[in-house]
């Protein structure tokens, strides 16, 4: 047991510090290029806080194990946004910009919705993978084009590729000076060089969120065995073990990461990583193990579960729409359903039905 316990502190130091070093990198990331930290947080931060679920995904899809993979994504989109989402809210109010609203939250409302009405089928197959995959690309390709290329960078672009020798030449330098002077606004903002936004300075941020992602993913791996093998000489019920610690697992990387982001006073990127991993667990973790191997979806997963999903999306949007903010009183709110839905699950295991892996 003493051994187990250096794991769980060691394991929670590496998550706290792989965290900070996440979000810090993130932040000066997002300034260097001159794009917002919502972006870096709904793709570069929630792709990496989605790693473990997308390799456990793969790795049950290889070994034919298809009900492990529903389990963790519907139960870790639960956990996402009534646990880890609610956490946050309650440490701070989360102020919402209307465009996440109108863009991921109508969106991830959708996939959402979709990804139920599949489930009437009986399975998600193969073609119902591919159409989640495409959907994942356009998904991306539409957030470049908006994010990536706004502002003075995309004048830049534009004029690179309208631009004719000689005649466009003028404009196409004026363009990126633009995009140059914003970038300079962002670097006298934190008080530094312009010249510290350098390829290296970008490349350097960018190995140290990789680096951070893969500490989140490793350390979650090792903490949570251990912390079961604790549970189990404390005598604490085996049903209750694995509810709880197999939620947190799933869960573990996008609730360090915001509780350490809220800290730091970094909304957007909270916001975003929340959005962006919830949507990739579905279009593209789901995505990819159905293209591997045909997901059956069991009754209680059709009638408890996925719902449940999908009231925590509409119950998130019906709260944004107020005054766009996520309250703590709204953080409560999402926290009483998770323990209330821990709470039937509690119940549905001890009925004989089954614990699907969260």
């Amino acid at each position: 047991m003493l051994y187990d316990i250096i794991i769980v502190i060691a394991a929670l130091a590496v998550l706290l510090k792989a965290s900070d070093y996440l979000i810090e990198s993130a932040a000066k990331l997002a300034k260097a290029i001159g794009i917002s930290e919502f972006f870096i947080g709904v793709t570069i931060i929630a792709f990496g806080t989605s790693l473990p679920e997308l390799v456990s995904a793969i790795a049950a899809a290889t070994y034919n194990s298809p009900g492990l993979i529903l389990g963790n994504i519907v139960g870790s989109n639960i956990a996402n946004i009534a646990l880890v989402l609610a956490i946050a809210a309650v440490i701070a109010p989360l102020a919402i910009q209307k465009r996440m609203f109108s863009r991921e939250g109508l969106f991830l409302l959708g996939i959402t919705i979709a990804f139920l009405l599949m489930g009437f089928n009986g399975m998600v197959g193969m073609l119902e993978g591919i159409i989640f995959l495409v959907l994942f690309l356009l998904y991306l390709v539409y957030l470049v084009e908006t994010e990536v290329f706004h502002g003075a960078l995309r004048g830049f672009f534009k004029d690179l590729l309208t631009a004719r020798f000689g005649e466009g030449l003028k404009e196409l330098k004026t363009s990126y000076n633009n995009h140059k002077n914003g970038v300079k606004k962002n670097a006298e903002a934190d008080g530094i060089s312009p010249e510290t936004y350098t390829a290296l300075f970008i490349l350097k941020h960018l190995a140290v969120i990789v680096v951070a992602c893969f500490a989140l993913y490793f350390s979650s791996k090792y903490l949570v065995p251990s912390a079961h093998n604790i549970a189990l000489a404390m005598r604490i019920p085996d049903s209750i073990i694995g509810i709880t610690l197999i939620a947190l697992g799933t869960s573990l990387p996008e609730l360090v990461v915001s509780i350490v982001a809220v800290k730091k006073g970094k909304g957007d990127l909270l916001v975003g990583n929340i959005l962006g991993s919830n949507i990739a667990n579905i279009l593209l973790v789901i995505g990819v193990s159905a293209v591997i191997i045909p997901l059956p979806i069991s009754g209680i997963m059709l009638y408890y579960f996925m719902p449940v999903m999908l009231l925590l999306v509409i119950l998130f949007l019906a709260f944004i729409r107020t005054n766009w903010v996520v309250r703590m009183v709204h953080g409560f709110v999402f926290l009483l359903i998770y323990v209330v839905f821990i709470a039937v699950m509690v119940y549905l295991v001890k009925q004989g039905y089954g614990l699907p892996v969260l």
